[in-house]
């Protein structure tokens, strides 16, 4: 604008045609004009987009603010869940132990139970086998008594006469000592 003025003051001096400074000083005033509402314009869009970005800024702190509290409230929920978890595994874990134990108890006493049937029979298969086994003992017994008193009636026998009858007594004892012997 100060170029207008100066070259409107050069032309006067120099006695140029006036009207045609003015129209041309107009024209150069209305461009001015229109750079200047330009750049108001311009001025107003950049402070209503720093307004925009101040205003974005805080928004994305807040969000940036709001997605740190929802995951520390999902780490704690998380936290929660394994502490819920691993309490429930704990509790089934230890009703488990019980469940064995009680199941253990139970097989236990069973097994008292038949290790105590076993051992009365056994006991009584032992008393059955003594008592054979004392028979058996007896039996040998009158046997070698048997075989004795044969050996000595043998004996007696062979001093006496010879006869048949005597060879037919001491034949039946030789059979009876052999009997006798089996048994022995």
């Amino acid at each position: 604008m100060e170029s207008m003025k100066a070259t409107s003051v050069t032309a006067k001096l120099q006695d140029v045609n006036k009207g045609k400074i003015d129209v041309e000083i107009s024209a150069q005033v209305g461009k001015i004009t229109e750079i200047e509402a330009r750049i108001t314009k311009n001025e107003a869009t950049e402070i209503e987009y720093k307004g925009k970005v101040a205003q974005l800024t805080e928004r994305r702190k807040e969000i940036k603010y709001k997605l740190e509290v929802k995951v520390l409230e999902a780490k704690e929920a998380e936290s929660a869940v394994l502490e819920s978890i691993k309490t429930v595994t704990d509790v089934e874990l230890l009703n488990r132990k019980r469940w064995i134990a009680s199941k253990s108890v139970g097989n236990y006493q069973k097994c008292k139970k038949f290790m105590a049937e076993y051992k009365m029979i056994f006991e009584k298969q032992n008393q059955v086998l003594k008592a054979e086994q004392a028979d058996h003992q007896r039996r040998i017994d009158i046997a070698d008594g048997a075989m004795t008193a044969l050996k000595e009636k043998k004996t007696l026998l062979k001093d006496a006469k010879k006869s048949k009858e005597l060879e037919a007594n001491l034949a039946k004892i030789d059979e009876d000592m052999q009997r006798h012997a089996k048994v022995a």
